[in-house]
């Protein structure tokens, strides 16, 4: 499974139709999962190339999704922090923020 493990995409599970309505405007989407939209479309944040930088230790890695990609209607930021503690386990957590209403998975 291509998803095990990744950093998926705007939002985490299925828009049912592969479309949504936000503030009387419809939104078609990708769809990548039957008529749904998983995970964000079809190429997904698992797929993005993100920026990455070190900070006090951890891993930092960001990414900005346009716009118009996969046909959700305004910019998003994903952010993961990573750091590994005594005992060597790897910590995540992922972030989303708009700058305009979006469905974002948080």
């Amino acid at each position: 499974d291509k998803y095990l493990g990744a950093l998926v995409g705007r939002v985490a599970n299925r828009i049912g139709g592969a479309s949504f309505d936000l503030n009387g405007s419809h939104y078609p989407l990708a769809a990548n999962n039957g008529p749904n939209c998983l995970h964000g479309g079809v190429h997904g944040f698992n797929e993005a190339v993100w920026s990455a930088r070190e900070e006090n230790g951890a891993l930092v890695l960001t990414h900005v999704s346009p716009a118009g990609e996969e046909g959700f209607p305004s910019p998003a930021g994903g952010f993961c922090y990573s750091s590994s503690g005594m005992d060597m386990r790897i910590f995540s957590g992922v972030i989303g923020s708009s700058r305009c209403q979006t469905p974002v998975a948080r």
